[in-house]
């Protein structure tokens, strides 16, 4: 993933007082694979351009301005969708114009784990440097990404307010039944079938050098299975960030600029 901002906005349009549309903008684009053995995928900066303009516009946005500086969001599948997978029997995955996986399944696991497989298709480093950033494993993954100093300070950052060990982000899980019994049931099914997503196509990126993403060769990184616990990391640092007001944005451009310019050096050996 290029970036992780995103910019979206819920709008009755102009004439129809009772419909409404979701809108959405990603700045570089849904796809943020680079594969071992090619180029980013046609959907890599396919929203840059739309987005720039988005920028000029504000903050005199008008109504009027939303369709053409916003994408169509709606949850409905494509009907032209750009191509339809299905990880597995019961599971649909179709990718309308902008590469934007739309999930359908015939369960609501069906669902997860299709939701699980496309996060893992369209943006696998970035959650696998999310999981070790919650819990204040940077610098163990990716050295001195950001400047020893820079890297470090984040991870001691995490350890200050959520330094769990792995035990302890277990125990999270196997508490959590017993203190939110009146739904705990659907969210452990739906975090198990999410992982068990994730989990399908990193075995088939381990296979396949076309769905691994180039970081884990170009940085000598292992790919580890995802794990339930690794929700609850991941949870651990949006909550410490934006649970204290947000912050750290410029820390996310800092890291993506420097994880490319790595990147871009080991494709000029």
């Amino acid at each position: 993933m290029r970036s992780t901002l995103l910019a979206a906005a819920l709008v009755a349009l102009a004439g129809s007082a009772a419909a409404s549309t979701f809108l959405s903008i990603l700045p570089p684009g849904q796809d943020g694979l680079v594969p071992e053995t090619g180029t980013p995928g046609p959907h890599a900066g396919d929203q840059v351009a739309i987005y720039a303009d988005l920028i000029l516009a504000a903050p005199g946005l008008k109504q009027t301005d939303l369709l053409r500086l916003y994408k169509d969001a709606g949850i409905d599948a494509p009907a032209t969708p750009e191509r339809v997978e299905h990880p597995r029997a019961g599971v649909t995955i179709a990718r309308d114009a902008f590469g934007v996986p739309h999930v359908k399944g015939e369960t609501r696991g069906d669902v997860f784990f299709g939701a699980g497989y496309a996060t893992a298709e369209d943006r696998l480093f970035l959650t696998d440097v999310f999981r070790h950033v919650g819990r204040g494993r940077l610098s163990e993954f990716l050295g001195g990404i950001l400047g020893l100093d820079a890297t470090l300070a984040m991870d001691r950052g995490i350890y200050a307010v959520a330094g769990y060990s792995e035990e302890e982000l277990q125990k999270q899980v196997d508490d959590f039944p017993s203190l939110y019994p009146a739904f705990a049931a659907d969210v452990m099914n739906d975090i198990t079938e999410f992982t068990a997503g994730m989990n399908a196509y990193i075995a088939e990126a381990r296979s396949d050098p076309t769905k691994m993403p180039r970081e884990y060769g170009a940085f000598h990184l292992t790919l580890e299975d995802w794990q339930v616990r690794d929700v609850v990391a991941i949870a651990t640092l949006f909550t410490s960030v934006f649970g204290s007001g947000g912050g750290g944005e410029q820390t996310n451009v800092l890291l993506r600029q420097a994880l490319e310019a790595r990147l871009g050096a080991e494709r000029g050996r």
